[in-house]
């Protein structure tokens, strides 16, 4: 039962990520699984709960990911390279596409994703930048605060609102993260880019 469960949300994931959210019908979701549209009102009373079912499930994984990354990265610059290679792979189920269908008609789920970003994201950034300020690979000068926020404003803008098509949204942030890390670091922390 939880498979099947796992399976219509990993589903609907994919195809919400394609198509869109509003486009997208319970139909189209149990056409992909290959299960009727009643197995899917077994887990899920309606689209909404299937949404935010996701958006939870994403959170989650992001989460675990972040608490994951700190503790296996050798240092700040690794850590941060490393979170950008996870946002990247993100890319294929975060689509403006996506995001637009959340923010326009599933407010409970979009809610969910703001906290995520001010109350998960933003002090991770802001951490990472605090450790690698105490391991002296980044600038010593930085407005945590300020440069956080604008990495992030930046990348929601790129992923959320920009109708860019996947590859060159992969490459837009590819170089929005590469950016950011040559800004932030000092001599120090670019000797480290550089050996990677």
């Amino acid at each position: 039962m939880k498979t099947e469960k796992s399976n219509i949300i990993k589903s609907a994931e994919f195809i919400f990520a394609q198509r869109g959210v509003k486009t997208t019908s319970m139909d189209d979701i149990a056409l992909h699984c290959g299960i009727s549209k009643r197995t899917i009102y077994q887990f899920f009373e309606n689209k909404e709960a299937l949404v935010l079912a996701i958006v939870k499930a994403q959170v989650a994984r992001n989460e675990q990911y972040i608490r994951m990354c700190r503790g296996i990265s050798p240092d700040a610059v690794t850590e941060l390279n490393n979170f950008f290679t996870y946002i990247q792979n993100a890319l294929d189920t975060m689509t403006p596409v996506f995001f637009y269908g959340i923010r326009k008609y599933y407010a409970d789920a979009c809610n969910i994703l703001v906290a995520f970003r001010s109350g998960v994201l933003l002090p991770y950034i802001r951490q990472n930048m605090t450790r690698g300020i105490e391991e002296n690979v980044y600038r010593n000068n930085l407005n945590k605060e300020v440069v956080s926020k604008l990495y992030l404003w930046q990348l929601e803008n790129i992923i959320e609102k920009a109708p860019i098509p996947g590859e060159e949204m992969r490459l837009i942030v590819g170089n929005l993260n590469d950016l950011f890390l040559h800004a932030i670091v000092n001599v120090r922390g670019l000797k480290l880019i550089l050996v990677k």
